[in-house]
Parts: structure tokens; C-alpha cells; sequence
């Protein structure tokens, strides 16, 4: 779990760099009508990940269980029926892209050069799409097999990769269409990598389609059903925004809400090193029936979840306005309402990450998929009457934090502890209390300092975020891990230490 940790912060770290940087090459390069136009069609092509009805999330959970036990036949089993259910929801994405060619550009009011465009980028991230699903399958099937470091080795690879590709465009003079054909040709070339990794990771793997099992096609389905209910609430909560915005308000409009959007997908996205490991260790600990510490393994990755959700609540609180300022113009830093807005939801939804996790471990996802649903036509409905009422995004930012105060407050808490079999006193006192202490330090001892005041440059800002970092890291060193953390922690750092002057000499 340690690897896993690690390879995934370290893919975080480059690809957040990456999306900060090419965000605002692409607003800048594309300009806000076509770089909104790029994010239309993604955001509608996002929907076509409901296609994979939730197997992903399926396949990590068997593979890891399988892998645990050693069956070997049942590992090749559900490889091979997850590629040959992908190949068939790519099938299904040509079908349905035929559909949406007629339907789409009359619903967002195209007409000219923008409607042929939007066809245009539709057929062409369709075909990308299609590609992107089975390579999507082998970075679970990696991921099953606690093989995090290949998984995000590749993650690596297509982020700096797309990185360097889309800048080399913009700065040729390249369209967004240039960009749509650059990105495909990326994805072709990292299906081939994911399957270069399953390789390595898995050398006793038996291909033929003698291997897809109708047995494993029913139990994939089976579990993925509500994960498909659940991923069909957070795709009405996170990527109707644009859709609403470029209905109701207009396609220009569309780019300072992606800009947004894309630091909470950051935010969301520190996340990922806690919960990828964790769900496989967690499946793991409950395949072996060792309840107990999975019991503790659920408090002390709250206890991180909480602190991460803090942390970060607190930069974007205090420091939104510079971060839009120094990332893509002092003319962004006027959505800052909106941002307030969505972090405060943000919030709250990520700070029960690990309970989310637990509840498929624990196969107890059934109704966490229908509040998730239950969430997300709220959302819509909330967005559509406010972005009405307000003749704003701010309406549509509304809509999408109430229902998760509502439910991420007020149900999912109760309903985990209940689960996992953890007192009230147990979670607050082991999971929540010290990290909110320690956000308090680090709020009080910046008001004195100066450092959540707002950055007058870029170096200055830079330094301020340095020391905040610094601040919260010492204060969670000291209050947040218990001895055991705190020694565990040490001898990690000492055996780097010493690999690395292994390695000199």
C-alpha cells in the first residue's frame, strides 16, 4: 500500500502541474468560444462513461480478491470478459454517437461553422473514447493487482505526453481540431502501453475468448449495477454544469465554470493516492475476514481523508482569488463567489472518501447509489431553476453544493458508522477532532503571520503556499499521527535515505 501511495501522489503532483499549465494554454490559445466548445463535447462524452455500467470499479474489486486467493483461472476469466464487454461498449459509443450527431447541435442552438465543428469534435472523441475503454479495463485490472506504480507510470505518460502535444499545437497555430486528432493519436499509443504493463505485471495471464465467462459477465454485472446507479448521480452532479451553462447561458460562458471545475477536480484528485491503494488493501483485509483492522484501517484513512478535505478547503478559501489571478488572468478572479461556492461542497463529499470506499468493500452500496442518484437530479433540477433565478453560473455552483451538504452531512455518516460498526466517540475523537485542530492552528497562526492575507506577486504567493504547506504538515506531525504513524513514517523516510546512498556510491 506504501508503493501505491507514493506512485500515486507522485502522479498527482505531474499531472496537476500539467492540467494547471495546459488550462491556460488552451484558454488563451483556443480563446473562450472554442476552448467551451472543446469542453461541450467532452463533457457530453463524459456521459458515454456510463457506458462501462460501472465495471472498472467492478473488475479492481474481483481482481484484488482473486489475486489475494490466487486463482489463477478466475483472474484470466475476468480479464478476459472485461476487454470483451469494452469492446462491446465501444461498439455501443459508434451507435449512439450517430444519435447525438442529429440530436445535439439543435439542442445547444449551433447553427454555421460552430454546428459542423461540433460534429466534427463529436466523431472524433468518439472514436478516442472507444480506444480509451479497454485500456480503462487494464488500468483496473492493474490496479487489482497492487501494481499502482505501473498504473500510474502510464497516468504519467499520458499526462506529460498530452502536455507537451497540445502546447507543440497551440504553438504551431493548431485548432481545436488539431487538438482533438492529437489526443486520439495519444490514446492509440497508450492502449498499447497499458497492455505492455499488463505484461509485465501479470506474465502467467492467458489470453483467448475461450476465457470470457458468462459466470464472471453475471457477477461483474451484479456488483456493477449499483456502482452504474451510483457513477450515474455523479455525472448528473459534476459534468451537467457545462451542458446547463451552454443551453441556458451561452457556450462562452461555459469557460470560467471548466476553470473552476478543474481546480475541484484537483482538489478531488489529491484524493486519489488515499482511496486507489485503499480500496485494494481494504478488499483485501475483508477477503482474509480480518474485520477488526479493517475497522481501524477505516478510522485512521478518514482521519487523512478529514485533514486533506481542511487543508485544502483552506488554500482555495483564503487564496482563491490569487490562484485564479496567477493561473489564467486577474479577469477569472471575478468568479471567486462561484468557487466559494463549490468548495465548501467539495468539502464535505471528499471528507467522506474512505466511507464511500468501505461501503463497496462491504458490498453495502446499494443505498449510497440511491441517495448518489437521489443527489444528482437535485443537482440538475436545482441547477436548471437557479441558473434561471440568478442569470448566472453562481445558480448552477448552488445546485450542485446544496444536495451534498444534504446528504454527505446528514446521511452517509450515519449510515457508514453503522456499517463498519464505530461508535460516534470512536470517529470523532480517532478521525475528525485532531485534524480540525489542526486546520484551526494553521488558520490562526496564518492570521498573525500575514500569510492568508492576498499575494501582491507570483513568488510571493508561491512562498506563502510553500509555508502554509510546511505549516500543516508540521502541525500533523506532531497532533495528527499517533506514535506508531509517526515511527512507521521515519523508518519509510530512513530506508529512502538509504536506497538513495546505495545508489551514489
Amino acid at each position: 500500500m506504501f508503493r501505491g501511495f507514493f506512485s500515486t501522489w507522485a502522479g498527482l503532483i505531474i499531472n496537476g502541474l500539467v492540467t494547471i499549465l495546459l488550462t491556460r494554454v488552451l484558454v488563451h490559445g483556443l480563446g473562450n468560444f472554442y476552448y467551451g466548445l472543446w469542453i461541450l463535447v467532452s463533457s457530453v462524452l463524459d456521459y458515454y462513461g456510463l457506458l462501462d455500467m460501472g465495471m472498472r470499479y467492478s473488475l479492481q474489486r474481483f481482481v484484488a480478491r482473486y489475486g489475494g486467493a490466487n486463482e489463477r483461472q478466475a483472474l484470466n476469466e475476468t480479464f478476459m470478459t472485461g476487454v470483451s464487454m469494452a469492446a462491446c461498449i465501444a461498439a455501443a459509443a459508434f451507435i449512439l454517437c450517430g444519435v447525438l450527431l442529429v440530436v445535439l447541435p439543435g439542442f445547444f442552438n449551433l447553427a454555421g461553422e460552430s454546428r459542423s465543428l461540433f460534429r466534427i469534435l463529436l466523431v472524433i472523441q468518439t472514436v478516442t473514447l472507444a480506444l480509451d475503454f479497454p485500456a480503462r479495463i487494464m488500468g483496473a485490472y492493474l490496479c487489482g493487482l497492487h501494481r499502482f506504480d505501473l498504473f500510474n507510470g502510464a497516468g504519467i505518460t499520458w499526462g506529460i505526453s498530452r502536455g507537451l502535444v497540445f502546447w507543440a499545437v497551440i504553438r504551431l497555430g493548431g485548432k481545436v481540431t488539431s487538438i482533438a486528432i492529437a489526443q486520439l493519436i495519444i490514446v492509440a499509443l497508450m492502449f498499447v502501453l497499458y497492455w505492455s504493463f499488463v505484461k509485465l505485471a501479470d506474465p502467467g495471464l492467458s489470453l483467448g475468448w475461450k476465457h470470457t465467462s458468462w459466470a464472471r459477465t453475471r457477477e461483474l454485472i451484479h456488483f456493477s449495477v449499483f456502482v452504474f446507479i451510483s457513477d450515474l448521480g455523479d455525472r448528473l452532479r459534476f459534468y451537467t454544469g457545462v451542458i446547463i451553462i451552454s443551453r441556458m447561458l451561452s457556450v462562452a460562458l461555459s469557460t470560467p465554470w471548466n476553470v473552476i471545475t478543474k481546480l475541484m477536480e484537483t482538489f478531488k484528485m489529491a484524493f486519489y493516492p488515499i482511496t486507489g491503494p485503499l480500496n485494494t488493501e481494504a478488499n483485501r483485509l475483508e477477503g482474509a475476514k480480518r474485520f477488526d483492522e479493517s475497522r481501524k484501517l477505516f478510522l485512521r484513512s478518514t482521519k487523512f481523508c478529514v485533514l486533506l478535505s481542511f487543508a485544502g478547503t483552506t488554500v482555495l478559501l483564503t487564496h482563491g482569488r490569487d490562484i485564479l489571478h496567477f493561473w489564467i488572468g486577474e479577469g477569472f478572479a471575478g468568479n471567486y463567489n462561484v468557487l466559494f461556492v463549490l468548495t465548501v461542497g467539495y468539502c464535505v463529499m471528499l471528507m467522506q472518501s474512505s466511507s464511500t470506499v468501505f461501503l463497496y468493500v462491504r458490498s453495502r452500496h446499494k443505498l449510497l447509489a440511491a441517495w448518489t442518484l437521489a443527489e444528482g437530479i437535485a443537482n440538475l433540477t436545482l441547477s436548471i431553476y437557479w441558473a434561471r433565478h440568478y442569470g448566472g453560473i453562481i445558480g448552477v455552483a448552488l445546485g450542485t453544493t446544496v444536495p451534498l451538504l444534504i446528504v454527505r452531512l446528514g446521511i452517509q455518516p450515519f449510515y457508514t458508522l453503522h456499517v463498519m460498526e464505530v461508535t460516534w466517540s470512536e470517529y470523532l475523537s480517532k478521525s475528525l477532532l485532531r485534524p480540525a485542530l489542526v486546520s484551526a492552528g494553521v488558520l490562526a497562526i496564518g492570521s498573525v503571520t500575514g500569510l492568508l492575507r492576498r499575494a501582491p506577486n507570483l513568488p510571493v504567493f508561491a512562498a506563502m503556499m510553500i509555508a502554509l504547506g510546511l505549516l500543516f504538515a508540521a502541525l500533523s506531525y506532531w497532533i495528527i499521527l499517533d506514535d506508531d504513524e509517526r515511527e512507521s513514517l521515519r523508518h519509510r523516510g530512513q530506508l529512502i535515505l538509504q536506497r538513495v546512498r546505495t545508489q551514489q556510491t
